[in-house]
């Protein structure tokens, strides 16, 4: 609580921007702050004109008196406070109140231990060096990140102690990151919101995971990402229905129809999986794979992590195709070793052989995209395959909807290139002739034959 007329101020919190949650990426950092060999606070290089700018802001508040003063302290309050070091304003958060209690534990004449929330270090500090932060200033985000090296634990060194080996490694982390520029990767995310990840020191070769298993500080045990793979396509000409769409370069198609028996018997085990108390993650890693409750219908899904978050992930629901942004709540083990995780992925990814965008050297426009997602989403086709599957892309095929005449077949990619949104495929890029009229009307399939004789 501060003065009247500025609770509300305090009371707003931010966010780490998403900008800053490359999960996978190598980004560019400055460490701010070391706590142990493994934890530590990191900013943005492209930040710090920034958070320069926001202490010199600060200062000028402070030499107009438009700081106000604290007549209240509370814990996670965000203030102004001015660090000793410098005398200089920064943007803070409180960590803990001094009391009768532990008075006798922190230094004299303070008051409160407050945290730099764009840098990430602690200090204990007076009344007098504490302000109301004006709601201007809690609308930017932290700068600082709290992060920690990825499944690193001490090793086994009986040559020294654990409170020995514990400063060796603090001293190993301090020398190589403090106030340096360095690269870092995030790979995961705990509950308590610290990012988990590998830190490559200035001019090093070695990552400091690297150098701490080297130097037999520390053992890392990564656990296994999955290799998720996709149910083939099974013949030349396939019934599929497709359950989710990009673009053609990118679309997603279960064979048997939209729900078949295979879909039906895992989504019911999954639910009966989850029903038994399934116990949510102490952290979500990229790539690995959960069982996630889909907003649309509540229920559960199998789904593999493709991007980190502040609050959750983003998710793709590897069944069926589609992406969603999902908080940590939506999130249920799933036990690598249980059959659940070691059945394919009922969605397989394709990408449609005869035609690419109008321009070859960019990607799919908006509105091809969507005009694609109209044509094919959420319908019954039939695929003629063109070849064997692509890393990274999927299967060549050649999508035909055989629902619209019993004559004729309509291929929506000839529809696409009619609507000037996409050319014809080269030979080159397809290995297959890009010509439509020439290629022979497909036979119905075996389901469309059922289909026909009961009609």
């Amino acid at each position: 609580a501060t003065d009247a007329g500025t609770t509300a101020e305090t009371h707003v919190h931010a966010t780490v921007a998403p900008s800053w949650l490359l999960a996978g990426k190598w980004t560019e950092v400055n460490v701010a702050a070391v706590y142990t060999g493994s934890q530590y606070f990191l900013q943005r290089t492209s930040d710090l004109e920034a958070i320069e700018r926001l202490s010199s802001q600060l200062a000028e508040e402070f030499e107009n008196n438009r700081l106000k003063n604290l007549s209240v302290l509370r814990i996670d309050n965000r203030v102004a406070a001015r660090f000793s070091e410098d005398s200089r304003w920064y943007r803070a958060r409180i960590k803990a109140i001094v009391t009768d209690r532990n008075r006798q534990s922190v230094p004299a004449n303070t008051h409160a231990q407050v945290e730099y929330i764009d840098f990430g270090n602690l200090e204990w500090v007076s009344m007098a060096q504490l302000r109301a932060l004006p709601a201007a200033f809690c609308e930017a985000c932290p700068f600082a990140l709290t992060c920690c090296l990825d499944s690193t634990k001490a090793a086994d060194n009986s040559s020294m102690s654990r409170p020995q080996l514990a400063s060796k490694v603090y001293g190993v982390a301090s020398d190589l990151l403090m106030d340096a520029t360095c690269q870092f990767q995030i790979l995961a995310r705990d509950s308590s919101g610290v990012f988990h990840g590998d830190i490559v020191p200035p001019d090093s070769q070695l990552s400091l995971r690297e150098i701490l298993v080297q130097s037999n500080f520390a053992v890392v045990d990564t656990p296994p990402v999955p290799d998720v793979k996709a149910v083939d396509l099974d013949g030349d000409t396939i019934d599929v229905y497709i359950s989710h769409c990009v673009s053609p370069d990118e679309f997603y198609v279960n064979q048997g129809g939209e729900w078949s028996d295979m879909q039906e018997n895992l989504m019911a085990d999954i639910q009966d999986y989850v029903g038994k108390g399934i116990p949510p993650p102490t952290s979500i890693r990229l790539g690995m794979m959960y069982l996630v409750q889909y907003s649309a219908d509540g229920k559960w899904y199998r789904a593999v992590v493709k991007e980190l978050d502040f609050t959750g992930a983003t998710v793709q629901y590897f069944d069926f195709g589609n992406c969603e942004l999902v908080n940590w709540a939506s999130f249920r083990v799933l036990d690598p070793d249980h059959r659940l995780a070691m059945c394919p992925a009922l969605a397989t990814r394709c990408f449609e052989a005869n035609i690419q965008p109008n321009k070859a050297s960019v990607s799919w426009s908006e509105e091809a995209s969507k005009k694609w997602q109209a044509l094919c989403q959420g319908r019954d086709m039939v695929l003629r395959c063109q070849g064997d599957m692509v890393v990274n892309k999927g299967y060549p095929v050649v999508v035909v909807d055989t629902s619209q005449s019993e004559d004729t077949d309509v291929y929506p990619a000839q529809l696409m290139i009619d609507a000037h949104l996409a050319v014809a495929a080269s030979l080159e890029s397809t290995r297959m002739t890009p010509t439509f009229a020439q290629a022979p009307q497909l036979q119905h399939s075996h389901h469309q034959q059922q289909q026909e004789e009961q009609q």
